[in-house]
């Protein structure tokens, strides 16, 4: 689909978070590539942005084995008729685990 400020693919995109498994592997895995990769990026030291990195979210692929929760969509976004505004949103949800295999809202 064109649109005026570019090509879209996708009208709308949903929300899916789910918690990961915190085995001590997994957590040394993503240590090492996503935060302690700034104290070396191709011979420059970043390490300022490290803390920076904690506190942002994090979009990733993980292997499946690694989701400890159920999942479900939680936001539909608009990708065409999106504003700045509807970025800032507040979802209240109870907790779920992956026993449970829905949300409990």
């Amino acid at each position: 689909m064109t649109a005026p400020f570019g090509v879209s693919l996708m009208r709308s995109q949903g929300l899916y978070p789910a918690a990961l498994d915190c085995q001590i592997d997994h957590v040394l895995i993503f240590r090492q590539e996503k935060i302690d990769f700034w104290d070396n990026v191709y011979g420059f030291d970043m390490s300022s942005i490290k803390e920076r990195a904690l506190i942002e979210p994090l979009v990733d692929n993980v292997d499946p084995e690694q989701i400890a929760t159920s999942s479900c969509q939680m936001k539909t976004i608009d990708v065409l008729d999106m504003k700045v505004e509807d970025a800032n949103f507040e979802v209240r949800t109870n907790s779920w685990t992956a026993s449970e295999r829905a949300c409990l809202t």
